[in-house]
């Protein structure tokens, strides 16, 4: 009996193995053949990839070449989904993300003060939806101050709305002017046109020196709607710039909301100003470039420059 233990064991074995596999086998074909049931939460990520694919099919202009990065498509399959496309702007937001973003406050992106020899500063970090309204009040404070000459800070400026950009232009050059024009991606154009505003309805509007000069600060952190205020305002001859070359973002993002507060940013226009120019990878030259020393922390040489410049001027 003892010669065969050793044989029968391993045929026990072997049967065991044998049905197992043949179980797994069974199972799988079972599966294979069974229509796919989604759960309902898969079903609502296939929704969701659907309507981020029409909004990309219709509206989506194809303006880079930057291939999306690991961080980015291991970020969750929207955001993945988005980050393919390539297009650094494009982009998909979580409700968390977009309440985020609501419950921004003003004075985080926002300040002004009176410099020496009633000089204006005025600092824009990113323009929010507010940022034109901020503009309007910090000039008619200003203004009331004696303020002679105007320096805009657009250094590190994150931008924000086309449209918001356009109002501020509309500050200090005549109604009616082309400040930019946007095309879509079946060709269509939109003008954007200076237009009355909140300053100019006003009393302290009639106080302001519309002659006084103006210093816009840039850097290469300076983008999109920034650009435009910048590069509207240097066109009309309003303004000197002097810093360095902006971002170079001559494109525009359409947001859409779907699905329980979540968004979607689609790279849907090109804008170019109203001598026909974009600065698409390009961005705005300064007219006086001068970069700051990062080894002279407690020294602003671009602000100071600009300063001496109003003096001057």
């Amino acid at each position: 009996m003892k010669k065969y233990k050793g044989i029968i064991i391993s045929f026990i074995l072997g049967m065991i193995v044998m049905g197992v596999f043949c179980g797994i086998v069974f199972h799988l074909y079972k599966k294979k053949n069974e229509p796919y049931m989604m759960t309902e939460e898969q079903k609502e990520i296939f929704d969701n990839l659907e309507i981020l694919k029409g909004y990309i099919d219709q509206d989506f202009v194809d303006s880079y070449d930057v291939k999306a990065t690991d961080e980015d498509l291991i970020n969750g399959i929207y955001k993945g989904y988005v980050a393919a496309l390539g297009d650094p702007f494009t982009k998909y937001k979580t409700a968390e993300e977009n309440s985020e973003s609501l419950s921004k406050d003003n004075s985080d992106y926002f300040t002004y003060e009176m410099l020496d020899n009633n000089v204006g500063y005025i600092k824009f970090t990113e323009f929010l939806a507010t940022a034109d309204q901020n503009l309007y009040e910090s000039l008619s404070d200003l203004t009331s101050q004696g303020m002679e000459s105007l320096i805009v800070d657009m250094r590190g400026n994150k931008g924000g709305g086309t449209q918001t950009a356009v109002n501020m232009v509309s500050a200090f050059i005549p109604n009616g002017e082309l400040v930019i024009y946007t095309v879509n991606k079946a060709g269509e154009r939109t003008d954007y046109m200076s237009e009355d505003s909140y300053i100019k309805a006003t009393d302290t509007y009639e106080d302001l020196n519309y002659d006084m000069p103006i210093v816009i600060l840039t850097d290469g952190d300076s983008i999109s709607s920034a650009e435009i205020f910048t590069g509207a305002l240097k066109y009309f001859d309003r303004a000197t710039v002097i810093g360095t070359t902006t971002y170079g973002k001559g494109i525009g993002q359409l947001t859409y909301g779907f699905g329980d507060g979540q968004s979607v940013s689609v790279t849907a226009f090109k804008y170019y100003f109203a001598d026909d120019s974009s600065i698409h990878q390009i961005g705005v030259e300064p007219d006086i470039e001068v970069e700051d020393d990062p080894e002279t922390a407690d020294v602003d040489e671009a602000l100071q420059a600009a300063t001496d410049y109003l003096l001057d001027n």
